[in-house]
């Protein structure tokens, strides 16, 4: 089965809303503003510029009390992500100085 980019950004859309349910956080995204957040930075990691598959982080975390809203997303790959750990760093500054 071929999975298109529009399911995939629904499954992670997904799977981020169940995570902040339980880590009782306020707000939600649609996958269509995880597009956007995405296509708005370039659709590359904030942190590395690579342009490798990219993941949901919440700039303020959700277990340090960050929303699912969108304005608390940005872009970054896996390892970008896994590096950045539970810290509070906004990378969406940087990213629009240089667009």
């Amino acid at each position: 089965m071929v999975v298109g980019k529009s399911d995939t950004d629904t499954r992670r859309a997904s799977r981020q809303l169940h995570r902040a349910r339980r880590a009782a956080a306020p707000g939600s995204f649609t996958a269509e503003e995880w597009k956007a957040v995405r296509e708005r930075y370039g659709a590359v990691c904030l942190r590395c510029k690579q342009a490798a598959p990219l993941t949901v982080d919440h700039v303020i975390p959700l277990s340090k009390g960050g929303t699912n809203d969108a304005d608390n997303l940005q872009p970054l790959c896996l390892p970008c992500n896994v590096k950045k750990g539970t810290r509070t760093l906004d990378y969406r500054l940087a990213a629009l100085a240089v667009l």
